[in-house]
């Protein structure tokens, strides 16, 4: 059998008719290129020794990022309103796995006073309608309907966080590359006005539900990363949508529908849009057909994710563009890696070969200055 199975079409193990490939081989690997125990033993045969000691990053044990130390500065000039904050969507779901925090003297701690003690004021939770299957079993990602999202905004109000609701509106995740309607308004998808009313009903019912627990609701964005279309009315282009009045009036009263609901649940709540690869005419275009359809908002949102294709020039245009319209801007999205390591098996969006040049080390302290950087503009 190892005669059969080492040769020049394979790296040395069975091969099987779903084989995981590993680079340009076909043959028992883990889809991070590891050996698995069985392709070990066909080495041992060959007298060749197989690293079996695990992989924290792989095996799900401590990394030992708890014991990294960063140098922060303090940033001067923060204004009391101004929001220092994080999405922790997927908390309940982590926590529920096991995954504990810990503050920095090293002691085991609740996340959300982690979080409060460190300056955060501001806790965003992306809202799906419905993210189970017909066997009712959550898709995960976070697991992040009403109920799930209740338990963690309840926790953060202990703390004194507001909460920022983020309405994909889709059961699962809505942005530039797909936009798609929940299970439960495809059916009258070409019914306008009960779609209308489906988005109205389900963001002032779900806000309302907020609010009545004693949430401190203080912001709500209408639809994720809406630049190339929203709740159910996407193109793979954004002009498509934007550029196409006939698509674009649609869409914006599917907006006005969402920020009508939002509004009546939580009148003093601020309303946010939000778009992403932030581009001037792009943007501009866009807040243009808002206006000219007299969509009612307070806050222009933008994604900013240094290692793809933003610079922070391009920060400071649509922060300087948002002015222009008597906007406030907020920075919804943003991140930095501590590590290009494969954490689970499966394909990174961010790697050693993707990530554009930068001028920020790939660490904690990396994760920091980017931060800091940003929020200086």
């Amino acid at each position: 059998m190892l005669a059969s199975t080492v040769n020049a079409q394979n790296a040395g193990g069975i091969i099987l008719d779903d084989a995981i490939s590993a680079g340009s081989w076909t043959s028992l690997f883990a889809a991070d290129g590891y050996p698995e125990h069985s392709l070990a033993v066909f080495n041992t045969a060959k007298g060749v020794a197989t690293d079996l000691t695990g992989n924290p990053w792989r095996d799900g044990t401590d990394a030992g990022m708890r014991t990294k130390v960063s140098k922060i500065k303090p940033i001067a000039n923060l204004a009391a309103n101004d929001i220092r904050g994080v999405d922790a969507s997927s908390y309940l779901a982590l926590k529920n796995a096991g995954v504990k925090y810990y503050d920095f003297k090293g002691r085991e701690t609740p996340l959300m006073k982690v979080l409060h003690d460190n300056g955060v004021n501001y806790l965003r939770l992306r809202i799906w309608n419905d993210p189970k299957n017909a066997a009712g079993k959550y898709y995960g990602g976070g697991n992040n309907d009403v109920v799930t999202d209740l338990q963690i905004a309840k926790e953060a109000t202990k703390y004194g966080m507001k909460v920022l609701l983020c309405f994909h509106y889709s059961d699962s995740w809505a942005d530039p590359g797909k936009q798609i309607l929940p299970k439960a308004w495809k059916a009258g998808v070409a019914d306008h006005v009960k779609m209308r009313q489906h988005v109205q009903d389900f963001t002032y019912q779900t806000v309302k539900q907020f609010v009545n627990a004693g949430v401190k609701v203080g912001m709500v964005q209408v639809g994720n990363e809406i630049t190339k279309g929203a709740i159910g009315i996407w193109g793979t282009d954004w002009t498509k949508v934007w550029k196409n009045k006939r698509q674009s009036q649609l869409l914006d009263s599917y907006l006005k529908a969402g920020v009508k609901g939002a509004r009546g649940a939580a009148p003093k709540a601020l309303v946010a849009f939000h778009l992403e690869s932030p581009d001037v005419a792009k943007y501009q275009t866009i807040m243009n057909d808002w206006k000219r359809d007299g969509v009612d908002y307070d806050v222009l949102g933008t994604s900013f994710y240094p290692f793809w294709w933003n610079t922070t020039q391009r920060l400071h245009d649509i922060q300087n563009l948002a002015a222009r319209y008597g906007k406030l801007f907020v920075v919804l999205e943003t991140a930095w890696p501590h590590t290009l390591q494969n954490a689970d098996g499966t394909a990174n969006n961010i790697g050693s070969d993707t990530v554009m040049p930068h001028p920020y080390k790939i660490s904690p302290q990396g994760q920091a200055d980017q931060l800091a950087a940003m929020t200086r503009l």
